[in-house]
């Protein structure tokens, strides 16, 4: 029998980390999970400390040749026999109700799931003592329209695909009949320099039809001091682009010319997102987006390169009104993202949500069971009444 959801994790030289999400999501008791690793490390240690479990339902692959993030996700689709696919970092956790969800959308056909993340986990490291936060959530689903989203996400300048209702593979589920898709049309399933936003925007475009979002934590998303390194770091705030992490074994990459060729996260997402119309053939897309909204959330994001945006990315003439436009632009969307900050913090105080910090957790182990009690205790569960109303 084929397995009904297949949980990916793709790793490298993080061996502790992925250890134990293993061992935490094959505790979850249900025989239709398939756990996917594929290792990329430089040393056999993840091997090693995997070689006595004997759950069928793990499945690992070790391959030491480089290979960048990219490379990574599409071997280890290879792998892939579930029904529904969901791909989360080794340093992250699956919550024990996940399971319910899915045969929930079994049941009704759901092409995606789109949870929340509510809840985070940082490993301790010298900068923090393990902290667990949990942040309100009302286990509400909602009906999602992919191709009104996506076209609201263009709007907002094809950035934050979380905030827009699309399908996420990372910390979300997705039909694999949908990869597939995408694969059918590249002969790869995921591209650009950041796969994850690289496939949600590339299955959006071929307007999956049952799709929900729920607010709720299928997932636990971990940050380690290591991936910190990647992008919080002052000195990864100012890294060239050519110095990236994500060209790392990448190959020949030729960079969009509608993104400005400076390194941060949103250029990296913007970048990714557009490559995938781009290899998709959809120009007609790519003229939806709203390039100076973009253009100007990357530079927000690192104002170190705004001289370098407006120098080399505007055209050069008329110097004076690019520089009034993408102020303007620039103050309208701090004011936006003030007010939305205050608002959420009004709503907060006014519905008496509180956000709960638990600390001296040691690992993604025991995060999940300390989410769990918190679920149980608070009576937070996915029960079959929330499962049963009509979208």
């Amino acid at each position: 029998m084929k397995p009904l959801l297949s949980i990916v994790i793709p790793t490298r030289n993080r061996q502790n980390y992925a250890y134990s999400s293993i061992k935490s999501i094959l505790s979850i008791n249900h025989q239709s999970l398939e756990l996917i690793i594929i290792d990329n490390s430089d040393s056999t240690k993840l091997e090693k400390l995997i070689e006595n479990i004997t759950d069928k339902r793990l499945v690992y692959h070790y391959n030491n040749n480089p290979l960048s993030m990219v490379h990574n996700f599409n071997l280890s689709m290879k792998y892939v026999n579930g029904k529904y696919v969901c791909f989360i970092g080794d340093d992250d956790g699956i919550n024990t109700e996940t399971m319910k969800i899915v045969e929930w959308a079994n049941e009704n056909n759901l092409d995606a799931i789109i949870p929340s993340n509510p809840v985070t986990y940082s490993w301790p490291s010298p900068k923090n003592n393990g902290e667990m936060i949990i942040y309100p959530f009302d286990r509400k689903i909602v009906k999602e329209d992919v191709k009104k989203n996506l076209n609201l996400f263009f709007k907002s300048g094809a950035i934050y695909y979380r905030d827009y209702g699309l399908p996420k593979v990372y910390h979300g589920v997705v039909k694999k009949e949908y990869f597939d898709k995408v694969f059918d049309k590249l002969g790869y399933y995921f591209g650009g320099l950041s796969p994850d936003i690289f496939a949600s925007i590339a299955i959006s475009t071929f307007h999956p039809k049952n799709v929900v979002s729920i607010d709720y934590p299928m997932t636990i998303a971990g940050t380690s001091y290591e991936s910190d390194q990647t992008h919080e770091t002052d000195e990864a705030k100012n890294m060239q682009l050519n110095n990236a992490p994500h060209f790392k074994n990448r190959g020949p990459y030729k960079w969009s010319k509608y993104v400005p060729s400076v390194y941060s996260v949103s250029s990296i997402w913007a970048e990714s997102g557009i490559h995938a119309l781009e290899d998709l053939s959809r120009t007609d897309l790519i003229h939806k987006i709203n390039i100076n909204t973009m253009v100007v959330e990357i530079g927000l994001e690192s104002p170190q390169n705004e001289k370098q945006i407006l120098d080399t990315f505007f055209n050069p003439k008329n110097k004076l009104v690019k520089h009034l436009r993408y102020h303007l632009i620039k103050n309208s969307l701090r004011f936006k993202k003030l007010l939305k900050r205050i608002i959420s913090k009004f709503l907060r105080i006014i519905l008496g949500n509180k956000t709960i910090t638990i600390n001296k957790i040691q690992s993604i182990e025991i995060a999940i069971k300390k989410m769990s009690n918190y679920i149980n205790k608070n009576n937070l569960n996915i029960d079959e009444e929330i499962l049963r109303k009509k979208l």
